[in-house]
């Protein structure tokens, strides 16, 4: 539109001043070497204006057909723009629906005109993950880290969670331990280390980030407890295994104070205590806190230490009638006492009162005893044969001191 208006402009001026420029005298001489142009001067005004017009017209030109290749191209990028869009739709929608194979196709097949090459390389990595394509898998993560480097943490813990996914764990392990350098505070890469310990069973390093793991807050304090003492337990387990009843000591020592008051660890420390003989200590670990927390667990591991005054051990628990009124573990443990104490009818008393509140294995096998110090021996076979079965319709809960705590048996 511009341009028209200076053409206009320009003729109109021409028009005007024409006449005028064809009237001034005087020439124009040009010299080329030897050759010479001699022209007037008006033919030479006129001249160089149309040669202005030209110019003019030319850059005009040049101009218009620039921004039409620009806008051209730039069309063209959207509509690649789009197209890439619409495949890393389609790719993500497949890979939500489980079809791996089509979600790879998809997702790899937006890469080059994406400006999400991130996310179209770690949601490739798991829909090769998904086809047990390791290689396309760990090659994909490295475009990802190529794609954009400053996204290290966010690579490392896609790959983490895939080779977990994948169970590869000695790789998850030194994944995660390079990520924790990089970020020792950083709350996934903590979460999913101390998942990755506590399935190990490396319970001493899944302790030393505890710290961190307080800190950051990726767990629940209940949970973060939980499994300390699971953790503590098995480190309880492991010591007695290795180094008998000093390791067992040393370990105590180390505790917390505030987990040391809880029912599972002393629970754990007094039967490791019971098994390697250290009646004394055990019976008094337990005295001490059966009154304080009122547990039937502890009250049922009292039943079976060896001290060396029994008859005080019967007056304790019997002192404890209030606390553990209709209990059977209480009278199953003042059974037991009783027994030890040599006092058979009194034993089978409270036995009997035992079985009758709750059946349990246990509680027959210590009515057999006493009921044969009784001479009582038809009794004495009814009562293993009633025992026996108990125990195979309810098989005995208890802890299993031949493997960790808090991971499944080996079969």
């Amino acid at each position: 539109m511009k341009f028209r208006w200076i053409l206009l402009i320009t003729i109109a001026t021409g028009l005007l001043i024409g006449p005028i420029i064809k009237d001034i005298p005087g020439f124009v001489v040009i010299a080329l070497g030897d050759y010479t142009v001699q022209t007037r001067l008006w033919q030479a005004i006129v001249l160089i204006i149309i040669l202005m017009l030209f110019f003019i017209l030319g850059y005009h030109l040049i101009a218009r057909f620039w921004n039409s290749a620009g806008r051209f191209k730039n069309w063209s990028g959207g509509r690649r723009w789009k197209k890439s869009r619409q495949k890393t739709i389609n790719g993500m929608i497949a890979l939500a629906e489980g079809d791996w194979i089509k979600a790879e196709k998809w997702i790899t097949s937006a890469i080059p005109d994406s400006d999400t090459k991130l996310i179209n390389y770690l949601a490739a990595a798991q829909a090769a993950q998904a086809q047990k394509a390791n290689a396309r898998r760990d090659n994909y993560l490295r475009q990802a880290h190529l794609a954009e480097p400053n996204a290290e943490i966010a690579i490392g813990l896609t790959q983490a969670q895939l080779q977990l996914n994948h169970g590869q764990y000695e790789q998850a392990l030194a994944t995660l331990t390079h990520l924790q350098n990089l970020a020792p505070k950083h709350g996934h890469v903590l979460l999913l280390l101390q998942k990755l310990y506590r399935h190990l069973g490396d319970w001493q390093r899944f302790l030393e980030i505890v710290p961190l793991l307080k800190k950051s807050a990726t767990l629940s304090n209940a949970d973060l407890e939980s499994f300390q003492l699971i953790a503590w337990k098995n480190l309880l387990i492991r010591d007695a295994a290795r180094g008998g009843i000093e390791a067992i000591h040393s370990l105590w020592m180390t505790i917390p104070k505030s987990l040391c008051k809880e029912v599972a660890l002393i629970s754990c420390y007094a039967e490791l205590l019971i098994s390697y003989g250290a009646h004394l200590e055990a019976e008094k670990l337990l005295r001490n806190n059966i009154g304080k927390l009122k547990d039937e667990r502890l009250l049922s591991l009292y039943g079976t230490v060896k001290a060396d005054n029994p008859s005080k051990q019967l007056i304790f628990v019997e002192g404890l009638h209030k606390s553990f009124t209709d209990s059977s573990i209480w009278l199953l443990t003042l059974g037991r006492l009783s027994i030890n104490n040599e006092l058979w009818g009194k034993a089978k008393t409270y036995l009997e009162q035992s079985i009758a509140l709750k059946p349990k294995p246990e509680a027959y096998q210590a009515l057999a005893l006493a009921l044969e110090a009784l001479g009582e021996t038809e009794a004495v076979k009814n009562c293993y044969r009633q025992g026996l079965k108990d125990a195979i319709d309810k098989p005995v809960q208890g802890m299993e001191l031949s493997r960790p705590i808090g991971l499944p048996a080996q079969h």
